[in-house]
């Protein structure tokens, strides 16, 4: 196809630039800026969308900025670097507010994170014939690396060191995946291998010799599809903490197990937690049913001013953490349910329970087919963070016909330099 000059009209969720062809048909760019004059080059169609390649831009946007990142036009993970910080917020403040039309008028700007760079608490580089790094953009691809920006500086300092020792290299033959997570408690690194096969006698011995010769590398485990997680002498997990400063609540304590779910941004998460503690409605008399609890990231803080708080998550190594967290934090008023969601909540519901105010945490998928469960068990308010906020658009539709209406909403910036958006959403009952 020919190369064709084209004006971005505007960003869309998945940080794509939407342009039009000569013929008007939409086609989404990446490294793209809104108002920018574009000389296009390649353009793919994949099923009913077309895909462009930035060949050149004719007319930059005041807010593009060279990407500090050397592997940033090659590596799939951050698409915004080519954006300054205020002009990234702005883009992501357009397209929620695109996103919300008609739903609401009244869109908050972003809640930006403490740190632009060097904010994530854990990596996960794929692994295959000896390349260690990120995917490429829409491609199965392996760009090699030696450092990621948006990574913690100890993550960075102790991924330096293990690509040039041999034996993670011996262990990474075996490897699909490699994980470090870092610890802030004690400001250590563990290393997770998603392993293709159960470790052998020789493999612990290697993992034996890497931990004794890195400083820093305090636990490695093995994890894959034919066996659970384990560790050097059959340890079976190591508990990572996060203390969390008081803020209208008392300071707190959230653990969590190796391999289990935390917020990646731990410093912007402190700001998610305060949000969601001012928007509840909190009373002596107050119940919550907490769905999606994970290690009671929110629960804690709330069941402080709560009457009774029911957690439920599907994940046994974050109820045993919820239950560990909420003990930790003296809390006598919390219960936490392993199970999947939608049958906790017909459960609940045969049950007759009723809960003042739900929080929601859900994965990208969302909360399909659960609207109607949701309004029955929720007698005033919903609370509902989300990572994908196209979920979220289609799950608040839903609930707004049983009898809500929406309040507020307030994207979170949990994740800099990429298109990715955390957005907290209000509902009330009428």
């Amino acid at each position: 196809m020919n190369h064709n000059t084209i004006i971005v009209e505007k960003m869309v969720n998945g940080g794509y630039g939407l342009a039009r062809l000569t013929k008007g048909s939409i086609i989404l760019l990446q490294n793209s800026l809104p108002g920018e004059k574009i000389y296009l080059g390649t353009i793919e169609k994949r099923k009913n969308t077309h895909f462009g390649e930035v060949e050149k831009i004719l007319s930059p946007h005041p807010q593009r900025i060279d990407p500090p990142c050397p592997y940033y036009h090659r590596c799939g993970g951050c698409d915004l670097q080519h954006c300054s910080y205020e002009g990234q917020l702005d883009i992501k403040t357009q397209i929620i507010k695109e996103m919300f039309q008609g739903l609401s008028s009244s869109v908050s700007p972003p809640l930006p994170s403490p740190l632009q760079f060097g904010y994530r608490q854990r990596i996960r580089l794929q692994v295959d014939k000896g390349k260690i790094g990120f995917f490429k953009f829409r491609s199965s691809e392996i760009i090699p690396i030696k450092a990621c920006l948006i990574a913690h500086p100890a993550i960075n300092r102790i991924l330096e060191i293990l690509l040039e020792r041999k034996e993670f290299q011996t262990l990474c033959r075996n490897s699909c995946q490699v994980e470090l997570h870092f610890n802030p408690a004690d400001e250590t690194i563990s290393l997770l291998l998603y392993y293709q096969r159960k470790p052998r006698p020789n493999d612990f011995a290697t993992a034996r010799e890497l931990t004794a010769r890195v400083d820093g590398l305090e636990g490695l485990f093995f994890k894959g599809d034919s066996f659970a997680l384990v560790g050097l002498e059959n340890d079976k997990g190591r508990i990572l903490s996060q203390r969390i400063p008081a803020n209208g609540y008392a300071a707190f304590t959230l653990s969590w197990e190796i391999g289990g779910f935390c917020q990646v941004n731990l410093l912007q998460n402190c700001n998610l937690i305060d949000y969601v503690q001012r928007v509840f409605l909190s009373s002596e008399s107050h119940t919550v049913l907490d769905l999606f609890c994970g290690m009671g990231n929110f629960s804690i803080p709330l069941a402080q001013s709560a009457q009774s708080l029911v957690g439920v998550e599907g994940q046994g190594s974050s109820i045993r953490c919820a239950e560990s967290n909420s003990k930790a934090a003296g809390l006598t008023n919390t219960c936490f349910i392993k199970g999947a969601i939608h049958d906790v909540c017909r459960r609940l519901l045969k049950e007759g329970r009723k809960f003042e105010t739900t929080i929601v945490d859900p994965p990208r998928q969302g909360l399909p087919h659960l609207a109607t469960d949701l309004a029955s068990l929720s007698t005033r308010s919903i609370i509902y963070i989300s990572c994908d906020p196209a979920t979220l658009v289609r799950d608040i539709k839903d609930l707004l016909k049983h009898n809500f209406h929406l309040v507020s909403v307030q994207p979170v910036d949990m994740f800099p330099q990429t298109h990715h958006i955390e957005t907290i959403a209000v509902l009330e009952k009428n």
